[in-house]
């Protein structure tokens, strides 16, 4: 079930199912293995549900996908990963557990790295897996650690 969001009204949305369908088939792929999938996976899965990717990724609004291909080559490479925004992600279905901690992830960045006080050496801030679980008041659980693991790959992608 999908919750909504305080504030996703003003978050970018697909216009059609088709679009919806591409989200949750890139959003399932990653929920299941904590990798983004490539077009050439997703365009496949689509197309057997008589689907087109390329048309629905062509109409895509912006900032619900990274990783789109370059405007001038209406078929990505095969092996383009497809990676949801976490505004993207927060439009399918399955996702609000990972968004909301994705949410408290990065307020607990944010704090960690306003309250860092650099060495002479210019050291960035860090936080373990443990020290998030522990200030996310998480019990060390599989599911959370699974959570957690997402959220690294998503922190990631925001960074890149």
């Amino acid at each position: 079930m999908q919750i909504r969001l305080p504030g996703t009204e003003e978050l970018p949305a697909p216009a059609t199912p088709e679009q919806q369908e591409l989200l949750q088939t890139v959003w399932n792929a990653f929920a299941s293995t904590s990798e983004w999938p490539t077009f050439d996976w997703v365009d496949r899965k689509l197309d057997r549900q008589g689907l087109d990717a390329v048309a629905a990724l062509a109409q895509l609004p912006e900032g619900l996908m990274r990783g789109l291909p370059d405007p001038s080559r209406p078929v990505p490479p095969d092996d383009s990963v497809l990676a949801l925004t976490i505004a993207g992600a927060a439009r399918c279905n399955g996702s609000s557990d990972v968004v909301l901690l994705f949410l408290a992830l990065i307020r607990v960045l944010a704090e960690t790295e306003q309250k860092w006080h650099a060495g002479p050496g210019g050291e960035k801030p860090n936080l373990s897996e443990h020290a998030a679980i522990r200030r996310l008041n998480l019990m060390p659980i599989e599911d959370h650690t699974t959570l957690l693991l997402q959220q690294g790959a998503s922190v990631l992608m925001i960074r890149s």
